[in-house]
């Protein structure tokens, strides 16, 4: 794209750290579906993906949280969107400082778009709206929180508070930012970037955008406080999606986030590499890739952090060494990988 940030710069980071450590970033993550297509009767983030301990994605971002909240010397508040099918497993499996709110049911519909009487969630795109309306917005507002980041729980290499992305969006003043990956293909199944009449928009690989359009939606978005009073009561685009629910094809009715683009005064997209940002667990064939990406994200931590490259170990680090404190730095430098699978500090 014309307009398009690269992550990477240390003056970017540095006031991104600054803004989340004084409290003035939150984050919310979608975790409103089932693990259905991953073969998992239960919540999507439920389900074991870590190489060695095989900890849930509710443990990874949990884990993530807390060593954030560590490194930065403070409880980071988080928010999950839900949904009333596994609200209460959700509550079970997350800390009691996460804050839960539910996403609306919308009946499934036949082929001749006509409703049934089974409900599911209706997709991503009133996170902001529910978000406002549960009156967390309202207590994050009086903490002091500007800026909230959106992470999906399916995808275990999104940072719940990436400082990269908040220093960019600071220093910019936009309303909006989000992560983009370079496509690895023009039919890749992951939403297209692009502008349409010179406003930036995101089109559903499903809906065709134009093949040109070789940026691709990582869903990783950021929104400044004020955008989400601004939008509040917005209505946005319905999607028929056809899907295969139970057996039988049918339509769900989805709205999706990055429709709120259109209700954006300026966006700033952030070019992002793919390996280090974006690996989604969507169906039993990404759990080998998924692992493969955390095991890459483990080694990358540990030679940033060591100074030196672990090679042929299957290993998994405890989520510290990604938000190393001062102590442990300190007692890491110049160490070797230690000869057990898991990693503690």
């Amino acid at each position: 794209m014309d307009t398009c940030t690269r992550v990477g710069n240390p003056e970017d980071i540095s006031l991104g750290r600054a803004l989340i450590a004084s409290g003035k970033v939150g984050c919310i993550v979608l975790a409103g579906g089932d693990g259905s297509r991953l073969g998992w009767p239960r919540p999507k983030g439920t389900f074991p993906i870590s190489l060695i301990k095989q900890k849930s994605l509710f443990q990874l971002l949990a884990e993530r949280v807390s060593a954030a909240s560590k490194a930065f010397g403070k409880q980071l508040p988080v928010a999950v969107m839900t949904s009333p099918l596994n609200r209460e497993e959700t509550r079970k499996a997350l800390p009691n400082h996460f804050e839960l709110f539910d996403q609306e049911m919308v009946p499934l519909l036949d082929l001749e778009e006509n409703p049934l009487e089974e409900f599911r969630p209706n997709g991503n795109g009133y996170v902001l709206k529910r978000f406002h309306a549960s009156g967390i917005y309202d207590k994050w507002r009086a903490l002091g929180v500007e800026y909230v980041q959106i992470v999906q729980i399916d995808n275990p290499l999104a940072e719940p508070f990436d400082p990269n992305q908040i220093g960019i969006q600071y220093k910019t003043g936009t309303d909006v930012t989000l992560k983009a990956v370079e496509k690895e293909n023009p039919n890749e199944k992951m939403g297209a970037i692009g502008r349409v009449d010179g406003k930036i928009q995101v089109i559903e690989y499903s809906e065709n955008p134009p093949k040109d359009w070789k940026l691709g939606s990582t869903s990783l978005f950021g929104f400044t406080m004020d955008f989400v009073e601004k939008i509040k009561d917005i209505t946005l685009p319905a999607h028929r999606v056809k899907r295969v629910i139970g057996g039988k094809t049918v339509y769900k009715t989805e709205y999706f986030i990055f429709d709120l683009l259109a209700h954006a005064d300026n966006v700033e997209i952030i070019l992002y590499d793919r390996d280090k940002t974006f690996a989604p667990l969507k169906e039993r064939a990404d759990v080998g890739p998924v692992q493969r990406a955390l095991l890459e994200r483990d080694r990358r931590a540990f030679q940033l952090l060591t100074g030196n490259t672990p090679v042929d170990q299957i290993f998994e680090l405890d989520a510290a060494f990604h938000y190393p404190t001062e102590s442990i730095a300190s007692k890491w430098k110049g160490k070797n990988l230690p000869g057990h699978s898991f990693i503690e500090p």
